[in-house]
């Protein structure tokens, strides 16, 4: 299981694309989401892009949220939007973009149908400074977490997204340690 990339060019430019293994969430139950959560975590001001199925949303959401938290630059790309027409399903963007507070690009890849339009939002906003979004957990959650969130900023360095990895630290120590450590933290702190 591992990341793979490629070179896109588009109008004299040159990009690096990552393309990390398919996943619905990541709770790193899977080499296919501790892959993702460490690219994720390791380019935290990258375009970050979620394709999600059209025909249904709905199964992508927690996926994109996680993705919300762990990365800076997030855009949601809805594909598929062929087959949700097909099926009956309507989904404004526009109102999604709003709810969301993240770009969202509908597209149907297979008959290419705005693939010009993602490239020239990639062009457009791969330089752009992140617009950081965070997610509010209820306060039971927050609570939980707070002990650790604190734990984690009271070592006087900056750390990446401390909720993100107070999270890890919960539902997989193992690679939570493992993110510490390739942000250079040692075992000793």
């Amino acid at each position: 299981v591992a990341t793979a990339s490629g070179i896109m060019r588009h109008k004299k430019q040159t990009f690096t694309l990552a393309d990390t293994p398919g996943t619905y969430a990541l709770i790193s139950n899977s080499p296919e989401e501790e892959v993702t959560i460490q690219t994720l975590y390791q380019n935290p001001d990258a375009l970050t892009v979620v394709i999600a199925d059209a025909t249904c949303l709905n199964r992508n959401l927690l996926l994109l949220f996680q993705v919300m938290e762990a990365a800076n630059h997030v855009v949601l790309c809805v594909n598929l939007m062929d087959e949700a027409e097909k099926k009956g399903i309507c989904i404004n963007t526009e109102q999604l973009e709003i709810q969301l507070g993240i770009p969202v690009i509908a597209m149907s890849a297979r008959k290419k149908r705005n693939i010009e339009n993602m490239k020239e939002f990639l062009i457009k906003n791969i330089h752009q400074k992140p617009d950081i979004k965070k997610i509010t957990y209820p306060e039971k959650i927050r609570n939980g977490l707070f002990p650790i969130i604190h734990n984690i900023t009271s070592l006087n360095r900056p750390i990446h997204k401390p909720d993100f990895i107070a999270q890890k630290l919960v539902l997989n120590p193992e690679l939570a340690k493992q993110l510490l450590i390739a942000a250079n933290y040692t075992e000793k702190e």
